[in-house]
């Protein structure tokens, strides 16, 4: 499970978008495992450069 807030004072502009590799799909799918991810913006211009 993941959890983001894009508003976060640690978190910016950068840190937006996540991914995962073939290697690692590949890897949860074998375990049997599933993605969960839940994302928050309190202040919607936090997607923002400026």
């Amino acid at each position: 499970m993941m959890v983001r807030f894009f508003d976060d004072e640690d978190g910016g502009y950068r840190a937006m978008g996540w991914w995962l590799n073939p290697d690692q799909v590949g890897l949860l799918a074998a375990m049997g495992a599933a993605i969960d991810a839940d994302e928050y913006a309190g202040d919607f211009t936090a997607h923002s450069p400026d």
